[in-house]
């Protein structure tokens, strides 16, 4: 057969084929037993969906399919069940697994010449429509019923269950009777209310939706939950902002105390009482009360105890409450209070008796402060003198009688400000004395506050500490301690800080039973890592050298914040070493062993700007006066605070030494033996206040005639007081105490 096929756009069928037609040109025809199906089912229905269509044709042969412009039908099947030379049934069936909705196609039947000539044609018009099937469904269906207002049902409207399925013929039921339905039963689409009665009580139950059409179900577990009233709040959070210009009013806020159902239902109430606050500063103005009516209450901060530094803190109020199950509750309501107000934490450094000098008050928030502010030293009102930055003032001061004292900005907040504190010992008279202590001693360190020292003890693991009581020194407390590597205190005087091997441990100095704590630990490795040294900042930070026991190398300076107790900053650095000015307003980074020799570097605690001065050394053993303005590196050479040298503590002689930096003065003392001992060791007292191309001059000898041990050359045998008024001088087994002032030569 070759009939055109044009006409279509896709051939289904060929449903017969006839040799030698007639020879008019129109004597073909073809008809169908209908014009128009129609199809409807159910989405996967299994039942069949077909129809049978007669055709009767005269030509050639006859074909089935679309129209040109008509897409192939996907929900619909053709298939020839049976064909003659004149007649065919053809089959259409509808595919189900088609998405719910509604089709329409047309389908086209054609014959005529095999010559293409004398085509007739009829059109069959198909319509389907698929309907969704029955399903249901619902979110979880908890209830919760308050004791004592069980009409409250939450959800107060219940919940919703969906039934799809256009041709559902659908029943609700359930195996308890205290649920209800908005319906229970219906054809087609629906949304149907879930309810539970008013005293349902605790319990479980189920739901079954069934679909007779289908013979579908489904089901659904419910949960009623019978539950106390809770006390809520309003707001749920609170915060405060307090500064120089917070008014007493603006210290208060209301905070509104009611129920879950609004103080709606009074058999419900629940009964609370204040039960604390995380800060003893947070005050509320009603202990206790009930939520039968809202009650507001006043939440305040205390404008006579607290003493906010600048800073967020993140605070708690604790509510306690009994509902009608007799079962105690808390709640808990967070207070933020951001705070700009200045704050005093530090005074540093020491304060000698009666002596004028300049303080430097470590702190935050000084930038707030406006106007010609003064600071108050315990009766006595200063200027400041200048303000380096948000956290450093300096006040210069006439001196002050021995007594402890507070330190406190003079504005006019009506909170008050945190102070700070330092205290100027009545140092006893100096005498000498020669102190037996069994052992070998390599640290020493004087606490002028308490006016004790603490020395390490190498040979018995402990660190000692030596006080004057009645007239003479003792060993009056030992703690024992093993691989300590170095001793300091911090600025405040508050803590005692220990390098043990790689950790840093702390001694609380304020507490009678000296706890100790690890602050700060760092894992080792095949070098032997170690906190060589360690050197406190005015801003309670402390530096930490790191060194190699057993090799040399890169390693690092740690910065260590022990306010927050974390490292902040890190200086990578060659065998380091370092030291801080008493006042704890410079620190000293030093390289020892790497060639070329590296430049000194000094680190200024207010900005923090690293400087590497133009001098290289390689340094040990460094140390700083009273304000940076006089530095000592290995025992020999003398600079000052531009890290210019201004001499040297050199003699000429061959003789062993060790040398301390005067805290406060220009001076250095110099302790000079040799070993094996050919003559009695001295100390020589130098004036690092003068400039010179060589050796600084000696202001003076002190002879040590009476001492007749041999020094241990890796210790640290001497220590003069920040005052300059006593020595102690370690031996083995000894601890030799004179004081400056008489041993001289």
């Amino acid at each position: 057969m070759t009939l055109l096929r044009s006409v279509f756009m896709f051939v289904v069928l060929l449903l017969g084929s006839g040799c030698g037609g007639s020879s008019s040109s129109d004597d073909t025809s073809i008809s169908i037993s209908t014009n128009k199906l129609d199809f409807a089912a159910v989405q996967n229905s299994t039942t069949p969906q077909t129809a049978v269509v007669d055709v009767k044709f005269q030509g050639d042969g006859a074909i089935v399919g679309y129209p040109t412009g008509v897409t192939p039908a996907p929900w619909l099947t053709i298939q020839v069940l049976s064909t003659t030379s004149a007649n065919a049934k053809v089959q259409f069936g509808l595919v189900t697994s088609q998405a719910p909705g509604k089709y329409s196609t047309t389908v086209r039947f054609l014959t005529g010449k095999d010559d293409g000539s004398a085509q007739k044609y009829v059109d069959l018009a198909v319509t389907a429509e698929i309907f969704a099937p029955f399903s249901a469904t619902a979110p979880t269906l908890a209830f919760t019923q308050i004791i004592g207002a069980e009409a409250q049902t939450t959800p107060l409207l219940g919940h919703e269950l969906t039934i799809v399925g256009d041709k559902a013929t659908w029943n609700i039921t359930s195996n308890v009777d205290w649920l209800t339905f908005s319906k229970t039963s219906g054809t087609g689409p629906a949304k149907v209310a879930v309810t539970v009665t008013k005293n349902a009580g605790a319990g479980t139950g189920q739901i079954t939706v069934t679909d007779s059409q289908s013979g579908a179900a489904k089901q659904f577990a419910v949960t009623v939950t019978r539950t106390a009233n809770q006390l809520k709040v309003t707001p749920q959070a609170l915060s405060f902002s307090v500064g120089m210009t917070t008014t007493l009013e603006q210290l208060a806020t209301p905070l509104t105390l009611t129920d879950t159902l609004n103080s709606a239902v009074a058999n419900a109430a629940v009964a609370w009482s204040f039960k604390s606050a995380s800060a003893p500063w947070l005050l509320v103005n009603v202990s206790s009360g009930t939520s039968e009516t809202a009650q507001t209450v006043q939440v305040s901060i205390d404008p006579t105890t607290s003493a906010l530094a600048s800073g967020t803190y993140n605070e708690k109020l604790l509510f306690s409450y009994t509902g009608s199950d007799s079962v105690q509750r808390d709640l808990e309501v967070p207070v933020t209070v951001t705070s700009t107000l200045p704050a005093i934490s530090i005074v540093a450094p020491f304060q000698l008796p009666s002596q004028a000098g300049t303080m430097l008050l470590r702190g935050v928030g000084f930038n707030t402060l406006t106007g010609a502010n003064k600071v108050k030293i315990g009766q006595t009102s200063f200027n400041i003198a200048g303000r380096d930055s948000d956290t450093q003032l300096r006040v210069t001061h006439t001196g002050f009688a021995p007594g402890s004292y507070t330190v406190a900005l003079e504005t006019t907040s009506v909170l008050p400000l945190q102070q700070g504190n330092f205290v100027v010992p009545a140092a006893p008279t100096p005498t000498a004395q020669v102190l037996n202590a069994p052992g070998s001693r390599s640290l020493m360190v004087f606490d002028y506050e308490r006016y004790q020292l603490y020395a390490y003890n190498e040979t018995s693991q402990a660190i000692e500490v030596i006080s004057h009581n009645a007239g003479t020194w003792q060993i009056s407390k030992t703690v024992p301690m093993t691989n300590v590597l170095d001793l300091t205190l911090t600025k405040d005087s508050k803590q005692l800080l220990i390098a043990k091997g790689a950790e840093l441990w702390s001694i609380d100095l304020t507490n009678a039973e000296w706890p100790s704590a690890l602050l700060y630990s760092q894992s080792g490795s095949s070098c032997g890592l170690r906190f060589s040294d360690i050197a406190t900042l005015n801003d309670n930070k402390v530096a930490i050298a790191l060194q190699y026991a057993a090799c040399s190398g890169f390693t690092s300076v740690h910065m260590y914040d022990l306010t927050n107790n974390r490292i902040f900053g890190t200086y990578m650095s060659f065998m380091p070493s370092v030291a801080a000015s008493a006042d704890g307003s410079r620190l000293l980074i030093g390289q020892n062993g790497i060639s070329p020799e590296q430049s000194v570097q000094l680190l200024d605690t207010v900005n923090y700007q690293l400087i590497n001065a133009d001098v290289p050394r390689s340094v040990s053993n460094p140390q700083l006066n009273r304000d940076g303005s006089r530095l000592l590196i290995n025992d020999f050479e003398v600079l000052n605070g531009a890290v210019a040298t201004v001499g040297t503590l050199d003699d000429g002689t061959t003789k062993l030494r060790r040398a301390q930096l005067s805290q406060t003065s220009n001076r250095a003392y110099v302790l000079k033996f040799d070993s094996p001992r050919s003559q009695a060791p001295t100390i020589d007292v130098i004036n690092t206040g003068t400039i010179t191309a060589g050796a600084l001059p000696v202001e003076r000898t002190i002879a040590l005639d009476d001492i007749s041990e041999e020094f241990e050359l890796l210790n640290n045998p001497l220590l003069v007081t920040p005052d300059d008024k006593l020595l102690f001088i370690t031996v083995p087994g000894r601890i030799y105490i004179k004081p400056v002032a008489a041993a001289v030569n």
